[in-house]
């Protein structure tokens, strides 16, 4: 049988939405990556060049959009999204959120991010891993006045972003037996923007997605 996830978890969900939808309009595009990578930047950028370059429009679905898909889905309102994450339990939001980014994406296309988004989507789309040096992340938070951590030592905020990714590669080993780390050799493109800007990055990752699209027609 084809392999078309990465996650078996989601096979059965994967079959019924097939049988359920037709193939999507829109191409699926999936950005994972560490957090302070940038995946939402590039996410929202990579839309604007879409637009613009070849009026092709998608909308982007990021972790935060689908998590509050999931609590409606379930009869919480956006005021209630604490208590929502506070009754859901152990594992059960991660599934949850993965398995409506494989429908909506199975669905109606367009562009996932998220640190498993290029894993759930797996074979159905154009994977992308973004990724940066996570002293560069430091240096990044730490000049942002926009940002709480804003002026922090950069050696405490690379200790903190370990730790944050080590958590969080650890809660997906033991939900789905995966290492984030070792997936990304699946994926079509590893992009390392530790030395790019924003718009430097936006544009590799278009013109990437750009020569990938026509095989997903």
């Amino acid at each position: 049988m084809l392999d078309l996830t990465y996650l078996k978890i989601f096979e059965k969900d994967e079959k019924e939405i097939i049988l359920k939808h037709p193939k999507p309009d829109m191409p699926i595009i999936a950005i994972g990556g560490w957090a302070g990578t940038g995946k939402d930047t590039a996410a929202y950028n990579l839309q604007k060049l879409l637009k613009k370059k070849n009026k092709i429009k998608m909308a982007v679905h990021v972790a935060g959009d689908i998590f509050r898909a999931v609590a409606r889905e379930a009869g919480y309102s956006e005021r209630e999204l604490e208590k929502f994450s506070a009754e859901i339990k152990g594992d059960e939001l991660d599934i949850r959120i993965d398995r409506t980014t494989l429908e909506m994406a199975l669905t109606k296309g367009g562009i996932y991010v998220g640190r498993m988004a290029p894993a759930v989507i797996g074979e159905h789309g154009i994977k992308v891993w973004i990724e940066t040096d996570p002293k560069i992340i430091a240096e990044r938070v730490s000049s942002d006045p926009k940002r709480k951590e804003y002026k922090m030592p950069i050696a405490e905020l690379t200790k903190r972003g370990k730790e944050r990714n080590e958590k969080d590669a650890a809660r997906y080993k033991r939900i789905y037996g995966v290492d984030p780390e070792k997936m990304k050799s699946k994926y079509d493109l590893i992009l390392d923007n530790s030395h790019y800007t924003k718009e430097e990055t936006a544009n590799k990752l278009y013109e990437f997605v750009v020569s990938k699209i026509k095989s997903f027609k």
